[in-house]
């Protein structure tokens, strides 16, 4: 019998956030599987100008808030490694204008 553990990807210092986080997108770095991004419709932190991504380094047991994503809030992302490298690509509609960036 395989036992399943859930972890709760907000972070602890982020634990009293109450957003609802709503349509996650999941990317794995297919040259490391313990490299992961999971984006969200999260709103940045008050005074950040850059919206947040999850991040993992360890297979998904720990995660960070990232807030690299330009444009505040974004309206939608889509995050993606490349095949051939560690790289990570995202097409965003950008908060502050509506404009695509990738």
């Amino acid at each position: 019998m395989r036992i399943l553990r859930i972890v709760n990807v907000i972070p602890n210092d982020h634990s009293n956030e109450a957003n609802p986080d709503s349509e996650p997108s999941i990317a794995v770095n297919p040259n490391n599987l313990h490299e992961m991004v999971i984006t969200a419709f999260t709103p940045p932190d008050a005074g950040n100008t850059s919206g947040p991504l999850f991040y993992s380094s360890d297979g998904g047991e720990n995660w960070s808030l990232k807030f690299d994503i330009p444009g505040g809030e974004t309206h939608d992302q889509s995050p993606c490694f490349a095949k051939t490298s560690d790289e990570l690509y995202m097409g965003i509609l950008r908060g502050d204008n509506g404009n695509l960036n990738v």
